[in-house]
């Protein structure tokens, strides 16, 4: 059975999954999008680690969302590999 629970989780205890850089252009999209209102539709996909939680997909709207002062995220926690889990969620990426 697969693992997934929808909670909102405070900014503080979201880290960052650092396999590979962000891009400026796309914080700067996302910065557009989000200061009119973050989409629920479209949680972080987390993975609990230890006291905080690992993001392995929303990399790009967690920073903003840091930028922009917000202080509460949608997320889904799963249970997995955060490599394994970055790829599944990026597939559809161009």
């Amino acid at each position: 059975m697969i693992y997934m629970e929808y909670k909102t989780i405070s900014i503080d205890q979201l880290e960052q999954f650092n396999r590979r850089d962000l891009r400026p252009d796309v914080i700067e999209k996302l910065t557009e999008r989000i200061a009119k209102g973050f989409n629920p539709a479209r949680p972080l996909t987390v993975i609990h680690k230890n006291a905080h939680y690992l993001t392995a997909d929303g990399n790009h709207r967690l920073a903003v969302c840091r930028n922009l002062g917000i202080t509460e995220i949608p997320c889904v926690i799963r249970d997995g590999n955060e490599y394994t889990l970055a790829i599944q969620c990026n597939s559809d990426e161009e």
